[in-house]
């Protein structure tokens, strides 16, 4: 007997089984739709009116489910192949747009989730001032010994510019939502971040760096998720790289961690993570309702000692193990975001998906990844580190080290 064929994405299958069916019709409508043990509509007469049936019936639930096409005359019933359905994908309606609409009414390439661009939250003005002051505080030890110089900064803007990947072309990457330098964009330099913008960040324009990630959508309808603040570290790490060995910051100095192409799932020991109720996850978690999500990504700290970008602008970089490896031999402050993202009553994060998600199916966040240029002021980063990072002391997120703090 000729088997059943369904040309959509098919799984394969084994063996023969038997099947219990109503009685034949005498007028030999032979052919019997199955979706698993439930009968699919009535008996027909060809194996190809049979398909017609399993295909409607699949397409209208729009789920993968185990079908088959039966003779009833047969003592035994041929299994077809088990008909998988992919997700179906809704049509996007072409946006209505104006000349130079920068967000292009927020349709975003391939499989990249739409949002609405009246959800963006408005951009913040930041501050002007160089705000550091006289502290009295003094740094202090934490329990794991490793030096820390932590930061807390807070949304600037958002914009689909990216000037490192994509330097001059206005609107060319995904959503990103920055926190840092409020006049990050296409067009920016390394010498202009650290000579222009206000800042969100503690300590104003001390610190101009530029940091910027992608933004968070909920895709039930494209609403843009709002992220409290960033805690930014600046640490030893915990690679074997001792506190005394770290060097400060080169003026200059960009890079990007983690890979926007990526699709998959990330291993338990991957450098970013998603936490939800303390618990730890490698994607987006489902269901959680409550709380706020915390986005956690590491960059690579160990620094060929030559160049301050490469054409990845991840070359010049590498993770450490057991300390930095020869070819990267100048180990640096690694940078840790800690993204915040409140849960808004009704809201699940579930449907949540990173801008840069460009895959169909699963938890969204495979592609995580973060942007980072150097705005410091040239003076401070040698100071941090040495009385900060060098001798294993924390900063409670405000003390500079000689005597001042960031407001």
């Amino acid at each position: 007997m000729k088997h059943a064929f369904l040309a959509l994405a098919l799984v394969a299958t084994s063996a023969l089984a038997a099947v219990t069916l109503v009685p034949t019709p005498p007028d030999g409508r032979n052919w019997q739709a199955m979706r698993g043990s439930t009968i699919v509509g009535s008996p027909v007469a060809t194996e190809a009116a049979c398909m017609a049936a399993v295909r409607a019936d699949a397409q209208a639930r729009k789920t993968s489910a185990s079908y088959r096409c039966v003779n009833t005359v047969s003592v035994r019933a041929d299994w077809t192949p088990d008909v998988v359905v992919p997700p179906v994908t809704p049509p996007v309606t072409p946006p209505v747009t104006q000349p130079g609409d920068p967000h292009q009414g927020g349709v975003q390439s391939g499989n990249m989730p739409r949002y609405n661009p009246a959800t963006i939250p408005s951009a913040a003005v930041g501050n002007s001032a160089y705000d550091l002051r006289p502290s009295s505080q003094q740094p202090v030890r934490d329990p794991d010994g490793t030096g820390a110089f932590r930061t807390v900064c807070t949304p600037s803007h958002y914009n689909r510019d990216d000037s490192l990947l994509y330097p001059g072309q206005v609107g060319r990457a995904h959503l990103h939502m920055y926190f840092g330098n409020t006049g990050s964009n296409a067009n920016s330099t390394p010498e202009s971040i650290r000579t222009s913008g206000n800042s969100t960040c503690r300590g104003g324009i001390a610190n101009r760096s530029t940091y910027w990630v992608p933004a968070m959508i909920d895709t039930a309808d494209g609403h843009v998720v709002a992220m409290d603040r960033a805690d930014v570290y600046y640490k030893t790490g915990y690679h074997g790289v001792r506190n005394e060995q770290v060097k400060p910051i080169p003026q200059g100095l960009r890079m990007i961690a983690g890979d926007m192409m990526n699709s998959a799932k990330a291993s338990y020991f991957s450098y970013t993570d998603f936490r939800c109720g303390g618990k730890r996850e490698t994607a987006i978690p489902n269901g959680c309702t409550s709380g706020t999500l915390e986005v956690q990504l590491v960059f690579p700290q160990c620094w060929d000692g030559r160049n301050l970008t490469s054409p990845d602008h991840k070359s010049h970089m590498a993770y450490g193990n057991n300390g930095c490896p020869a070819s990267h031999p100048v180990p640096l402050p690694v940078i840790t975001y800690i993204l915040h993202f409140p849960i808004p009553p009704g809201r699940n994060t579930s449907t949540w998906r990173l801008s840069s998600d460009n895959y169909v199916g699963g938890q969204g966040g495979n592609s995580m990844h973060g942007d980072w240029i150097n705005g410091w002021d040239p003076a401070l980063p040698p100071i941090w580190t040495s009385l900060i990072i060098n001798r294993g002391l924390s900063n409670q997120s405000v003390i500079i080290g000689d005597g001042r703090a960031m407001n």
